[in-house]
């Protein structure tokens, strides 16, 4: 599902209101922008029109960056550096790799 920004929803909701009032009073639209969702309640013909024009909204679409590095360390070395990693976490540190 994209994300849309609230200037996206600003002009959405604007042409939908033009659109819905030439076409009767009963259209309606919901904006959940914790969601990004919109809701619109609308005649079926309505409905196409906004279908159609969704796809020229710019989306943002939100990514995240993980970076992790997976190191292991004899009891040597912890001890060289000062890291007793059993103190840290309270879990035995086995002291042998099998």
């Amino acid at each position: 599902m994209r994300k849309i920004n609230m200037v996206q929803i600003l002009v959405f909701s604007t042409i939908f209101f033009f659109c819905a009032v030439k076409a009767f009073s009963q259209s309606s639209i919901l904006v959940d922008t914790s969601t990004g969702r919109i809701t619109v309640k609308a005649t079926r013909e309505k409905l196409q029109d906004i279908e159609r024009m969704i796809p020229q909204f710019p989306m943002e679409i939100r990514q995240v960056q993980i970076e992790a590095r997976v190191l292991e360390l004899s009891e040597d070395v912890a001890q060289t550096f000062g890291t007793y990693f059993e103190r840290l976490t309270g879990v035995k540190v086995p002291s042998e790799t099998p």
